[in-house]
């Protein structure tokens, strides 16, 4: 019997990552101003129209690749404890997830694409349980997104916050490629926080999440101080107090 050959990533896709790591290296190295379609498509070793079928300028290809690099230890990790030391338990799952159960996880999700069995289970056992504490969800990932700004991509993300005001493109492709996205995932959690009565019904989810993330961003452009787990957590506190339920 002769063996099925072996499935690759399609073309088209393994082209569109070979972009955008591409964009991401080049945008590193040049800086966004010195980019162009041109230059991306060059080194990439395809047409500029290839680019262009996919992207309309080049602020989007650097935001989708910005967000292919930064965007999934920005994302919203699940936790499930209501215990007061919840952030014990979220260290121990974000430790947890660099080795094999992370590996686990992610195969699970894969094959729950095209098992609607498992994708019932993996959401009655897994997802919505870890959905019960809002508040501790929006903790780690206030400290996910400190510790990826501390590096290269904290550089980058100021580089391009402040290449933004004077490129209405990129303006527009920050705000609707990264900072968008995450404040409607900050948003559907608060809502739920406040449904669950763990934050006060007057909460406005829009201000909330102003207060919970803007002292990131503040820093992070400010360099007024470092954004360790201990500046993060004290931010955390101090907003939850004022938002949670007399």
């Amino acid at each position: 019997m002769t063996a099925e050959p072996t499935k690759g990533r399609p073309r088209s896709e393994r082209l569109h990552q070979v972009i955008l790591k591409t964009a991401f290296n080049l945008v590193l190295e040049k800086g966004f101003r010195a980019l162009s379609v041109e230059l991306i498509a060059a080194k990439t070793g395809v047409g500029k129209t290839t680019i262009y079928r996919r992207w309309p300028n080049k602020a989007a290809v650097v935001m989708d690749a910005f967000t292919m690099r930064v965007g999934s230890g920005s994302l919203f990790p699940r936790a499930d404890s209501v215990a007061d030391s919840i952030r014990l338990q979220m260290r121990a799952m974000a430790r947890s997830f660099r080795g094999s159960d992370g590996a686990l996880v992610k195969a699970l999700l894969a094959e729950a694409q095209f098992d609607p069995e498992l994708a019932l289970a993996f959401r009655e056992r897994w997802t919505l349980p870890r959905r019960k504490l809002a508040r501790s969800v929006i903790d780690l990932q206030m400290r996910a997104m400190a510790r990826l700004f501390r590096g290269s991509d904290g550089a980058l993300v100021k580089a391009l916050l402040a290449e933004a005001q004077f490129d209405p493109e990129l303006a527009l492709a920050f705000r609707e490629r990264w900072t968008l996205p995450r404040r409607k995932l900050a948003r559907s959690v608060i809502d739920q926080a406040i449904r669950q009565k763990e934050l006060r019904a007057d909460t406005d989810p829009e201000n909330a999440i102003d207060l919970l993330y803007a002292p990131i961003y503040y820093r992070l452009q400010m360099g007024t101080g470092p954004l360790s787990d201990t500046y993060i957590d004290g931010i955390f506190d101090q907003a939850i107090r004022g938002l949670r339920r007399c």
